[in-house]
């Protein structure tokens, strides 16, 4: 999809379908060695935050993990399955107290955040005691809610869900027909190491991002299915700043890496 019109965004025709990763078409990267070994049993998303291990081997960056050195941002995916693309600002609605609202996609739903306005402005609700959601991307209305969520009226989700078999399909995978771009390179990892410019979907959706805020890497402590990604909260590791808010119709963060 292309979007710029009379803004100063920088914005690319995207050529995927699905937003996921990183759009490498806008993207500047002087520096990317692909000399690091990745470790055999990790998983990394393209656009993951990735570090060192003790043995010398790339690995998700976690900051729970002893040890693990910072590195930078992978460029390519190493993922045994398939991988996850992110949905910014769909509309959705509860026509009626502790009804339900059906997301568009309905695989691994995850890190779901619910704004009363688009751009994740206006009134931020809160899992769990305004809504809950199942990996099947089924939303419920808590009622009543903390803070409430009026019924009949558009709200906007942004969240992460599972690509499919199908989306591949329709979508296209790489050269060698694989999702997993580090095999064929016989385990060697391509880490974005800055100073760079990167547009990446591997970003906590929850944070209300603004140009120039500091973009950090998770810090200790953080969930699970976060790891890997940028925040502009907390105490993590500063990677960079952010040059460019996602929207629905351009669900990339811009970052201009200062990691090296």
């Amino acid at each position: 999809m292309g979007s710029i019109g009379a803004t100063g965004r920088l914005a690319a025709f995207q050529n995927d379908v699905f937003a996921t990763g990183l759009d490498l078409t806008r993207g500047e990267i002087p520096r990317n060695p692909g000399f690091w070994k990745a470790a055999d049993a990790a998983t990394i998303r393209q656009g993951q935050l990735v570090g060192l291990s003790t043995n010398q081997e790339v690995i998700l960056y976690d900051a729970d993990v002893a040890g693990i050195v910072l590195l930078g941002f992978a460029k390519w995916n190493k993922l045994p399955g398939t991988g996850v693309a992110i949905k910014v600002d769909e509309a959705i609605s509860f026509a009626a107290p502790a009804g339900t609202a059906a997301l568009s996609r309905t695989s691994g739903v995850n890190n779901l955040a619910v704004y009363s306005g688009t751009g994740r402005s206006g009134t931020r609700y809160v899992d769990t005691t305004s809504y809950t959601f199942t990996a099947g991307g089924v939303v419920t209305h808590i009622n009543p809610g903390v803070p409430a969520i009026p019924v009949a009226t558009t709200v906007y989700a942004t969240y992460t869900h599972d690509l499919v078999a199908a989306d591949y399909d329709f979508q296209g995978r790489n050269f060698f027909n694989h999702t997993d771009d580090v095999t064929v390179a016989e385990g060697r990892m391509t880490v974005i190491q800055g100073p760079a410019t990167i547009f990446t979907t591997e970003y906590v959706v929850n944070d209300n991002w603004a140009v120039g805020d500091t973009v950090r890497a998770l810090a200790a402590g953080a969930a699970a299915a976060d790891e890997g990604m940028v925040t502009n909260t907390g105490a993590g590791t500063v990677v960079g700043r952010c040059i460019q808010v996602p929207n629905a119709a351009d669900p990339y963060l811009g970052i201009q890496v200062t990691l090296v």
